[in-house]
């Protein structure tokens, strides 16, 4: 009983240690060509279809890592210690293996995402984005013409709103556009993200081998603690 107590308490951790694996670890897919090339909607949907097709591959990617957490789930209390070991370091490599690329894909997204969202907010703020729009719209408010009474309460709303918020809402707006550019972009950029990533893992000392040794020596300590 004693020792179906300690390999359910060893299972949990293992589960614990992957109950985050995210299924969703992109990697950049090859281009079929050149992204300046193709039109918006072609763009858009390659860039659509590599997303789905590495997603895919990331769910298949983590099927191993699922079916071993299970089987040590399940089985471990049949196992010897050196089996356990095993199969646990074995779990940590699998785990890495999914994990680190969905983080270097998150990294890359976010960086691309935030250049050019302040690429484009810069470029506005330099040529008056949000004040020549306004002007636009005193404009066609002034004018005799179908929709100058609306144009004129726009005018009346948007000079109420600081130029600085109103030229970040049309950076976030023209962000939303390039969305598929920057996906494709993302999708590029993944796969040296998740090389440094790995980098600085080992340097930490996280790498699958060091996670291995760590993982032991936690629980060492935790059955030290329940045994005394």
């Amino acid at each position: 009983r004693k020792a179906g107590t300690r390999a359910t308490m060893e299972a949990v951790v293992a589960i614990m240690i992957t109950a985050s694996v995210p299924i969703s670890a992109l990697r950049p897919a090859p281009a079929r060509a050149p992204l300046a090339r193709l039109p918006a909607s072609s763009l858009r949907r390659a860039a659509v279809t590599a997303a789905d097709a590495n997603a895919t591959a990331a769910w298949e990617a983590a099927q191993p890592l699922v079916a071993l957490v299970r089987e040590y789930a399940q089985s471990s209390a049949e196992w010897d210690e050196d089996l356990q070991r095993e199969k646990r370091a074995e779990i940590v490599r699998l785990y890495q293996q999914v994990f680190v690329p969905a983080c270097g894909f998150a990294l890359a997204n976010t960086a691309v995402y935030l250049a050019v969202l302040l690429a484009i907010l810069a470029a506005l703020q330099l040529a008056g984005g949000y004040e020549q729009l306004v002007d636009l719209l005193a404009g066609k408010a002034a004018a005799d013409g179908p929709g100058a009474a609306f144009a004129g309460k726009l005018v009346g709303y948007a000079s109420s709103l600081d130029p600085t918020l109103g030229n970040l809402g049309i950076a976030l707006a023209a962000v939303e556009l390039a969305g598929p550019a920057i996906l494709a972009l993302s999708l590029a950029f993944s796969g040296p993200m998740t090389d440094v990533l790995r980098a600085q893992l080992k340097r930490q000392g996280l790498g699958p081998d060091e996670a291995s040794e760590r993982l032991e020596a936690m629980l060492g300590k935790f059955r030290d603690a329940r045994d005394g």
